[in-house]
Parts: C-alpha cells; structure tokens; sequence
C-alpha cells in the first residue's frame, strides 16, 4: 500500500457496539457502502479501515500515554487510503477525524508531526501529545491540521 495511513484510539475495547458505530460513521462519510473487509469509498477512492491492533503488542505500546489521556487505549482502528494524491490524505483525515468525534478516541499520526510542518506558531497552539515519536492528536487539534497548508498523513 503507497498510500497514506493513520490510526485511531480508542478508549473502550472494539465489539459489536464499536464496529457498528464504526460502520455507521463511515456510512456518513463514504459515497458507497462499506463492502466487506473494510474496504470503502471517498469520492470513488478506495479506503481500508481494519478493526482491532496489527499485532499483539501493539495496544501495549500505547499504554504511557493512560496518564497524559485520562484512558488507557483499548481499541484501535487502522485506516489507510489506496492511492496517494493529496486529495486521498484529505478524503482519509475527514474519516479519520469523524471516528474520532464519533467514538471519542484520539489520531495516532504514525509519526512526528513536526517532520511535516515547521510552521512553529501553528505549532505552539496546539496540545499534541509526543509518544515514542509519534504525535498524539485531540480531534480539535487534528481538524486544525486537517486544515492547515501543509497537511499530510504519513505515508
């Protein structure tokens, strides 16, 4: 996959709640449905979204930031867009922002936000959290990136 990725936290453990609150959410925001293994649409773009940690210890390495967040992350969501185009990283930040105002959750940026932005004002307004080299978004901070010029998912 070349194209940009993002994940959610969340702070409940996914079950039937969760996913058809994820699926409902997606429905919003999709122009077709979601079709089976996660796969949806965004102005004809394909869209994954996986349930649940890649791997076991993926969960684990989220639990420093219980303190910082008032929760321990107990779900995760995956999303990745199939192409690459700056559109696709807009398409893929819309969804991944309204997962996260519709489960309560936060954006883990997969890496350091300031490797894509120098702007130091911006910056100073916001209330990221840095784990482990990877920016920790509230979903008010992340709209603000989603709408700043030099926004990009990490890829």
């Amino acid at each position: 996959m070349s194209g940009p990725t993002v994940r959610v936290l969340l702070p409940r453990k996914i079950d039937g709640l969760v996913e058809s609150l994820v699926r409902a959410c997606l429905a919003e925001v999709a122009d077709q449905p979601w079709a089976g293994r996660g796969v949806f649409f965004i102005e004809g773009s394909p869209m994954l979204c996986a349930l649940g940690a890649d791997y076991p210890e993926e969960l684990a390495e989220y639990a420093g930031l219980a303190g910082e967040l008032g929760w321990l992350p107990e779900g995760i969501l995956s999303l990745a867009a199939m192409d690459k185009d700056q559109l696709d990283h807009q398409r893929l930040g819309q969804a991944a922002l309204a997962l996260v105002r519709r489960l309560d959750g936060v954006v883990a940026f997969c890496a350091s936000i300031h490797t894509y932005t120098r702007d130091a004002e911006f910056l100073a307004g916001l209330a990221i959290i840095e784990h482990e080299g990877e920016s920790i978004f509230s979903a008010a901070d992340f709209a603000a990136w989603l709408g700043h010029r030099d926004f990009r998912l990490v890829k």
